[in-house]
């Protein structure tokens, strides 16, 4: 038996591997998110950037909401700052998440990288887009945040409580900022909450979408694994090629035969001996009647057939083992994300509202137009980043029937035929992720929740006109 091997992947080496998840985990390692399980003195620096990270974001959070009490008439700087707030309320409730799952997380995680391996066209290609998603995402962040900081010395549009100088987020501050020192400390605050944003928010959004990534190339390579299945050369004899090759040759020869001037007499009569035992019958059975293989041939073929249908089961087998596994993953991922993506969908829907609402106020020429614009991508890019990658998983997930019923079934046995068919019976209920097991993420709903923002927001315009 003749065994092929040129469409067979290399799996990506371990340097590889680790680059596509683990670059994730190492950022949220810097950023104080994951721990390391090593030295001491890591968890003890691990511990400190934690405490740091959350002590900020709860000082920005108070100072905001008690900006809200002194500015609650204006309803464009009220919508300013409730929209700060639910990003910061939102980064609280996700960082405390992530540290309260991180040994679910993990374990999924192991399993992901050490029972299903990307071979290496699809773990280049899953591996370059989480990088673009990750540069996208930061770009957008490090724009809104940049043009946050600038604002101060800028923006002379108005004056905070009758002081000239300004901070790059809208708070309130206990201290004279006429102060230098006491000015100073307010914005170095800013500066440490405006890098929280840029660093934090692509990182803990990129790294669940990454392992959705993942999961989608580990369905490409089961559909690549389905539709090989029946494609196993053996020897078999192709019998409409042999009786259009025996019929080539008694053309031939009888035009040999009729240029000729030398009687061939043996050739003429080994024609009409061919022709008359071949009166009658199809080209395929005068094929077979011509085609007389030896004994040993015909048992080297049979004992081919089997050895064929015996790894055809066996691919089927370890098919089935690897949708099974990514079903489990996938509904323990659903598990994992339900929660808090009902919780980000609520807030960062709101701050739409708002971001919305803050971008018809303010004037193109001011530089704040430049700011709320990246504000509202930066929203934006994060609702539609899982919401894509959800409809992408649920559209893969039902790519699975379709890749069984393209592998050679037909030329199967029946227990192949038994096996495809229920393959292809549980490809029917897709794989979804969901907020709160009540909201399905998908592209659809997102175009309905942007529906609601955009009303909601019309009537804020209303009111203020008003």
């Amino acid at each position: 038996m003749r065994k092929t091997t040129e469409n067979v992947k290399k799996p990506t080496d371990t340097k590889k591997q680790q680059i596509f998840l683990h670059f994730n985990i190492r950022y949220l390692h810097f950023l104080g998110l994951w721990p390391s399980g090593g030295k001491t003195s890591s968890w003890i620096v691990y511990h400190f950037r934690l405490g740091f990270t959350l002590i900020n974001l709860c000082v920005i959070l108070t100072l905001e909401v008690a900006d809200c009490y002194f500015k609650f008439r204006d309803l464009y700087y009220i919508t300013l700052l409730v929209s700060e707030v639910l990003i910061n309320f939102q980064f609280i409730l996700k960082i405390i998440y992530l540290v309260s799952k991180q040994k679910t997380i993990r374990s999924l995680i192991d399993i992901l990288e050490k029972n299903l391996v990307l071979d290496e066209e699809v773990g280049t290609e899953c591996y370059k887009q989480a990088r673009t998603l990750i540069l996208i995402f930061s770009f957008l962040a490090s724009l809104c945040c940049l043009t946050w900081l600038i604002l101060p010395f800028v923006d002379d549009e108005r004056e905070a409580d009758g002081l000239t100088r300004k901070l790059p987020f809208e708070a309130w501050t206990p201290f004279n900022l006429s102060n230098p020192y006491a000015y100073f400390s307010a914005y170095a605050l800013h500066v440490s909450h405006a890098f929280i944003f840029i660093s934090y928010a692509p990182a803990w959004d990129c790294f669940f979408v990454c392992i959705i990534i993942y999961i989608c190339g580990q369905f490409k390579m089961l559909h690549k694994s389905l539709i090989k299945i029946g494609q196993i050369d053996c020897y078999r004899p192709n019998t409409s090629f042999i009786a259009n090759e025996i019929e080539t040759n008694i053309t031939v020869k009888s035009h040999m035969l009729q240029n000729t001037q030398m009687p061939l007499y043996r050739e003429r009569q080994d024609l009409l001996d061919v022709k008359r035992h071949n009166i009658g019958v199809s080209k395929e059975e005068a094929a077979l009647r011509s085609y007389r293989k030896p004994w040993d041939e015909q048992e080297q073929n049979d004992t081919c057939t089997n050895e064929k249908l015996d790894e055809e089961m066996k691919a089927l087998h370890n098919c089935i083992k690897i949708h099974q596994a990514l079903l489990g993953l996938c509904q323990e991922l659903e598990h994992i994300m339900s929660p808090i993506m009902l919780v980000q969908l609520v807030l960062s829907s709101g701050t739409l509202c708002l971001v919305l609402f803050q971008l018809f106020v303010v004037p193109i020429q001011n530089l704040r137009f430049v700011t709320v614009t990246g504000f509202l991508s930066a929203v934006l890019f994060e609702l539609s980043l899982f919401s894509y990658f959800a409809t992408k998983l649920k559209t893969i997930s039902l790519e699975t029937a379709n890749a069984a019923y393209g592998c050679n079934w037909f030329d199967g046995s029946s227990q192949l035929k038994h096996e495809l068919m229920f393959i292809i019976a549980r490809t029917l209920n897709p794989v979804k992720l969901t907020c709160g097991k009540m909201y399905q993420l998908s592209l659809e709903n997102l175009t309905e929740v942007l529906k609601t923002c955009f009303s909601i927001c019309t009537m804020l315009r209303t009111l203020n006109e008003s």
